[in-house]
């Protein structure tokens, strides 16, 4: 198994994918410094050759504060340019056309990912993750709409109250997306979480944000199906729970996808490290049954009943530094993380319960405790 090194610092999830034509236009941007986070735009007249690797170079590209993850910089599923050739096309819409491709590089000159622009204005990057974002995504900020972003939960489901919209098949709409991602050769469950958004839940969502000033009004041809689709791992469902330890949270997994009546409007995989191949993998993740009777072989106290919950989920372990600044390193590994119950005690101002991490390949485990659920 690959093992994989990444340096902490602010990860902005981005998108990924995409095609090079003979007359489309390449630029290179390179890593300035690791002191220099923020987010650069064509707008603040940065040349190319300055922006870092976790700068996006396109004055389309935004991220919200949910997009935000505390580790960067990670040697991540290589950037695969045939690959990204296939994915562009697949993302590219009837009658239009690649304008622009950007290689982003790294301090050593290599290339992190690759940048295209369409002719109407949409775009998708390819590199570890893949993705896409239509015009419309940005003009109506349809970010704003996405379940567990800027604070609108999953569990709000008072915001979303159709099932499915009138003129617009769910069925099909899942059929098209399943399709995608198909080809993409993104292994996902069969049943996402999907949230009708029509004029009225956006609406909602709009005074629920106090952003009334701020967000358009939806006419019915920008209403959605917004899908969220949990990955799998050598077959087996896996999960991004974050607990109050951020340390020990899950790295996100799950596949986003808004689709509308002018088709695919957004698209994020989240990232695919390197170690986590098919080939590395197969046949060698083992079972949740696996993963809690090796839980209750080293500690007595663990039992069926106790067990609040068991998801496979991708966890950093630091392996240099001490954890809080970008200088700490860190591998990533697919762990069962099983949560145990223990019960409060008399004086403690919170109850803590216990986290045992099982590793899904090795099979070694450790443990530690947090005081709550976040995400």
């Amino acid at each position: 198994m690959k093992k994989l090194t990444l340096i902490a610092d602010v990860l902005l999830i981005s998108l990924s994918a995409g095609l090079f034509l003979p007359n489309s236009t390449i630029n290179m941007a390179k890593y300035q410094s690791d002191n220099n986070k923020s987010l650069i735009t064509e707008k603040d007249n940065i040349t190319p050759e300055e922006v870092m690797d976790n700068q996006i170079p396109d004055e389309l590209y935004d991220v919200g504060n949910e997009d935000q993850w505390y580790i960067s910089q990670a040697v991540r599923r290589a950037v695969d340019k045939e690959e990204a050739d296939n994915n562009a096309e697949l993302f590219r819409k009837d009658d239009t056309s690649i304008v622009n491709c950007r290689e982003i590089k790294d301090k050593e000159d290599n290339i992190l990912r690759y940048i295209y622009k369409y002719s109407d204005g949409g775009y998708c990057i390819s590199g570890s993750d893949i993705g896409y974002r239509s015009a419309s995504y940005t003009q109506l900020k349809y970010e704003y709409y996405i379940p567990t972003q800027y604070g609108i939960k999953m569990s709000d489901e008072s915001w979303y109250q159709l099932d499915e919209l009138d003129d617009l098949s769910k069925e099909d709409c899942l059929a098209d997306v399943s399709n995608i991602l198909a080809e993409l050769e993104i292994e996902v469950c069969d049943e996402p979480d999907i949230y009708v958004i029509d004029v009225d839940s956006q609406k909602k969502v709009k005074a629920k944000l106090q952003l009334t000033s701020e967000l358009d009004d939806w006419t019915k041809d920008d209403e959605c199906y917004c899908m969220i689709f949990k990955r799998k791992l050598d077959n087996q469902t896996m999960s991004d729970v974050a607990f109050d330890n951020i340390l020990k949270s899950g790295v996100p997994t799950q596949v986003k996808v808004i689709y509308g009546k002018q088709g695919l409007i957004y698209l994020d995989t989240s990232y695919q490290y390197d170690f986590i191949t098919k080939e590395d993998v197969k046949d060698k993740v083992i079972s949740y049954d696996t993963a809690v009777n090796i839980a209750m072989t080293k500690y007595d106290y663990v039992s069926e009943q106790n067990i609040i919950r068991a998801e496979l989920q991708y966890i950093p372990q630091v392996t240099g530094g001490d954890g809080i600044d970008y200088n700490t390193r860190y591998e990533i590994a697919p762990y069962w993380v099983i949560v145990i119950e223990i019960p409060s005690v008399i004086g403690e101002n919170a109850s803590k319960n216990e986290i045992i991490f099982v590793n899904a390949i090795d099979k070694t485990v450790y443990k530690d405790t947090f005081s709550n659920v976040i995400r």
